[in-house]
This record gives structure tokens, sequence and C-alpha cells, in this order.
């Protein structure tokens, strides 16, 4: 049995119909790979795919060094609802299964696009306090006219983010209420290639969340896991961290997820997704806010991954990705002593 896979970078790269990465991406393939095979059944095999490019890997030999390591969840790899013998199941992990079928090409293409998680997210009420003035902007001319009309708060630090995306790439910020020449011509780049943008305040964030579900094909959507994510200042992904039964953030989180996976199955969506959040403090209240649906990540997500390496079966741990260790897997903390 063999599992096929593309990492985060290369898959979101294919739906914006941009080259796949080099050089560091290809690092964070090879890792996601590696993790990737924890979570499979016995006796499967993982390919990685980037580019042209096909590694092999061997799942069971895998399992056996995380292990070693102490780095295998049992727990959180049983929660996999692949985690069975048998071609069909193995085919939900498969980030690449879209390029059989043009039909779930294009909705995995439409699952994936921040405008759409955006205009969900305002419909359902789940864009808090200065977010409910997020815009979804389609030419330059409307970028400079929701400039001159949101709030002070929003214009003294905001972003345009591209629709289609990975780790916060391609992102256009800016502060006042002008959009400067130099802005406006990356704008007017991501508008040609994806349509729309995304204009949202840049705010103050506290803590970063995600939450993992999984679309059956009968349309139930399961809750698998939420998490702490932990990124650097600017937003870029490292590593996740496990999630406190009581946090009080949990529940809005929880409900933000539901929200999604029902409109992930409604789309025609089926398989593995994750659905990004933050806290954060507010500038224009002051309060201190939870946005519990930022984006929808239509895929196999590297939150789900850093599960099964010991973050989602309820032990309080870390997990994260780093490449410049010999470990095979990133670096793994425990984080009892944190909140």
């Amino acid at each position: 049995m063999t599992t096929l896979l593309r990492c985060n970078p290369d898959f979101e790269m294919r739906l914006a119909r941009q080259p796949p990465p080099l050089g560091p991406a290809a690092e964070a393939a090879a890792l996601v790979a590696r993790l990737f095979a924890l979570a499979g059944p016995m006796g499967s095999r993982v390919q990685l795919l980037l580019g042209d490019a096909c590694t092999d890997l061997d799942g069971d030999a895998l399992r056996r060094q995380a292990r070693a390591a102490g780095l295998y969840d049992e727990t959180a790899a049983a929660a996999a609802p692949w985690n069975t013998p048998g071609d069909h199941a193995v085919a939900y992990a498969r980030d690449d299964r879209t390029a059989e079928n043009p039909r779930e090409e294009e909705v995995s293409a439409r699952c994936n696009r921040k405008d759409l998680s955006a205009q969900l997210a305002r419909s359902e009420g789940l864009e808090p306090g200065l977010f409910a003035h997020v815009r979804v902007v389609t030419s330059v001319d409307a970028i400079r006219e929701a400039l001159a009309r949101v709030p002070d708060a929003m214009a003294a630090h905001w972003v345009l983010k591209p629709v289609l995306g990975f780790a916060g790439g391609g992102r256009v910020a800016g502060r006042g209420r002008t959009l400067p020449a130099r802005a406006a011509a990356r704008a007017q780049a991501h508008l040609r290639r994806d349509g729309a943008l995304v204009l949202e305040p840049w705010v103050e964030r506290l803590a970063d969340h995600s939450t993992q579900l999984f679309v059956d094909d009968d349309l139930t959507v399961r809750l698998l896991f939420t998490l702490v994510l932990r990124n650097n200042a600017s937003g870029r992904y490292r590593g996740n961290a496990s999630l406190p039964a009581d946090d009080p953030v949990r529940p809005a989180l929880e409900r933000a997820a539901r929200v999604a996976g029902r409109w992930l199955a409604h789309a025609g969506y089926r398989g593995p997704a994750g659905v990004d959040a933050f806290v954060y403090r507010d500038p224009l209240t002051g309060a201190v806010e939870v946005r519990p649906l930022v984006e929808i990540n239509a895929r196999f997500t590297l939150g789900l991954l850093a599960a099964f390496a010991g973050t989602g079966g309820g032990r309080r741990a870390g997990f994260h990705f780093r490449f410049d260790t010999a470990q095979p897997f990133g670096e793994f903390r425990d984080e009892a002593g944190e909140r």
C-alpha cells in the first residue's frame, strides 16, 4: 500500500499555479513526509512528491524510530480516520488526490481561498471587534475606497492577504489611508492571479490556535484535535502544542470549526482540514478577543501531523519544526508547565 503526499507549500503553490518550491521548502517537505508516515497503517509506504521529484519512505521503520525517540503518540495516531488498512481510507490523507479528478481540484482550490473563509466568518457572526471591518477587495480602486472608509484603528496598520498562499507569503502591509505605488503594484499582481485580496487590520496577537477536523463521505464533521499554534511574530508556522481541555477559548474554536466543517461538506470537500484562529487585543476597544475563524486549510495540515508526534493525545506537549537539527522528526518539548 502506498500513500502519496504533497507538502503544504507545494500544495498551495500548485493551487495558485506557481512553480514548486525549492531549498528550505524541500527540507520542510522531507520532514512532513516523515511525520506523515507516523499516521499511516501498518505496511504502508509514503511517497513524497515535490515538483517532479519522488522519494519513497518506509512508514513502519519511521514509526519504530519515532517510538524509540518518544515522539509517537499512539492515542493521537489511532484517532486518524484513515489509520486502517484499505486504499480508500488511505486516499483521504493524500493532498495530491485532487490531481486525479478535475472536480476535486476545483473544490480544493475554492475551499482554500481566504476570501471565502472571510465571507463565511462574517456571515456567521465570527468576526469580532475591528475584524467586523474586514473587506474582500477585487481591484486597486476598491482597496483605496476601503482604506478611505475603515475605522482609524484599522487604517493605522493594515494588511492585504492573497487569497491563496502559504505561511503568510505575499502579504502587502501598510499604514495610513494611502495605498503607496509599490503596494498597489504588488496588489495588482495578486489580483491578476487570484481575482481578490482580503483587507484586514494588523493586530497584536496574544495566542494562535488550530482545530483539526475531518469531513466524512456521509457529510459528518468530526473534530479531531484543538491545538496551540506556535507562530513567529510575523505569523509564520513553527509548530504546535496541546491545548488544555478547560481552556476558555476552546468552545469558540470548536464552534467555528463546526461551522467551517459544514461549509466544507456543502462545498463538496471530503477529508482532513484545519481551521486557524487567534486571540488578540482589539485596537478599537482594547479588549482581549478571540477571532475563531481566520482561515480554512482544506488539506492534510502540519498541525494534524504534529498531533501524531505528541500534542493531540491529551498530554501536555509541544512539537516544533526545525530544519537545522539531526532529529529526523523535528524537536519535541515537554511543556507541562506552560499555559
